[in-house]
């Protein structure tokens, strides 16, 4: 019987375990998958505070590029800067990382074991569960699911909801290859950068973007949205003057966009990560949401264990809804980044160009929108973009 079966060993999985793990409970992490970390389903930007409020060190070996922050590229070639230092990972050895954490805290990981089934059972200690797998079954005590987008544990627990996907679609390219190649010329000016994550938001990418982040040696170049993305993507690079088929690697995956689930607990099973939907709907970036939801999991499960209190488990509950990962004005007004039309995104790459997006001064848009009389109707949105912005800025990536 273990204390805790944590489905799932991306870096919310493996957060999860490792923080029940150090306070000497049993637990045991199952992953389909034969490696952690592989395949790679991310962009792999992640900020510095992401790394550092969950409890982490940068890491030369997962860390690929340091980054001052995001430049939101509109139409038009001007940009906004969103600064906050951070990092191109190599997210591979990040998940391998933490899962090592785990590991070394005592937790137990079985690879290339899929889970079957959860049913639950109750015995004179209370409730617990047997989890049916393709390489036999396990007991534990509680369950936390890091299974990813669709998860099969919030269903069988009975969390039933429906998240609102899309798919991301990348490429990654020798960073010579590209220097050498690529036409990142906009407004007159090369913004090939190192130090910088390039989001391009256009029409043409509908309820999505481009992303291409420096990392090093290599270059991640990828798109995000509904279907058709390797069409977009290889006409994108193919403007850009880069051959498709010169990619030294394709990784896709889908994303969660922003869905709050009805519940986070459910008798005794914890949801956390993308199998909550939890992902900045600006950036879609998931990573950071991961893993404070499964660090929050993890010391809620530690106290419930030690207390021998399964009520307390239902605090978690309770600090992701009072979270800025499912905060409101981030869930609601953060899609509306995908709203904008070219023209209402070039007046605001008008307004900061090379700027950050909180200098935004409300005197100066507000004379030149009087200008362009037919952008009055997008001021409301402008603002609460803003509101999610500054948000986003401080926790979402």
């Amino acid at each position: 019987m273990y204390d805790v079966a944590v489905i799932g060993a991306g870096p919310a999985g493996s957060m999860a375990a490792w923080k029940i793990a150090e306070k000497g409970h049993q637990v045991l992490i199952l992953d389909r998958r034969k490696q952690v970390g592989h395949p790679i389903q991310c962009g792999e930007g992640l900020s510095r505070y992401a790394i550092e409020s969950n409890g982490l060190k940068p890491d030369a070996s997962w860390i690929k590029q340091e980054t001052k922050g995001a430049r939101i590229i509109v139409p038009n070639g001007k940009h906004v800067l969103v600064k906050g230092e951070g990092y191109s990972i190599d997210r591979g050895i990040f998940d391998r990382h933490i899962a090592k954490l785990a590991r070394d805290a005592g937790a137990e990981l079985r690879l290339e074991t899929r889970v079957t089934g959860i049913e639950k059972n109750e015995d004179n200690k209370g409730l617990y569960y047997v989890i049916r797998t393709s390489k036999g079954d396990h007991e534990a005590r509680y369950v936390i699911g890091a299974d990813g987008p669709h998860s099969i544990v919030a269903k069988w627990a009975g969390i039933a909801f429906e998240i609102e996907n899309v798919v991301g679609y990348q490429y990654k390219f020798d960073a010579g290859y590209v220097e050498e190649n690529i036409h990142y010329d906009f407004q007159g000016r090369n913004l090939l950068d190192g130090e910088w994550l390039d989001f391009h938001y256009a029409s043409r990418f509908p309820d999505g973007y481009v992303w291409v982040f420096p990392r090093g040696n290599e270059y991640n170049i990828g798109i995000c949205g509904p279907g058709g993305l390797k069409e977009r993507l290889d006409a994108y690079c193919r403007e850009m003057g880069l051959n498709p088929e010169k990619k030294m690697e394709i990784n896709a995956g889908q994303i969660p966009r922003g869905t709050i689930i009805p519940e986070f607990v459910r008798d005794n099973v914890l949801i956390v990560g993308d199998a909550a939907g939890l992902t900045n709907p600006i950036t879609k970036g998931g990573i950071h949401a991961a893993l404070f939801s499964a660090r929050q999991a993890g010391l809620v499960l530690s106290e419930a264990l030690e207390e021998n209190d399964p009520e307390i488990a239902k605090r978690y509950d309770h600090i992701m809804r009072d979270s800025p990962f499912t905060d409101p004005v981030m869930m609601k007004y953060g899609k509306l980044i995908y709203s904008l039309t070219d023209e209402a995104a070039n007046f605001i790459g008008d307004l900061l160009d090379g700027r950050n997006y909180n200098e935004l001064s409300c005197p100066v848009a507000a004379v030149k929108l009087l200008k362009r009389p037919k952008l009055l109707p997008f001021i409301p949105r402008f603002l609460r973009i803003i509101k999610a912005l500054n948000i986003s800025s401080k926790y979402g990536w």
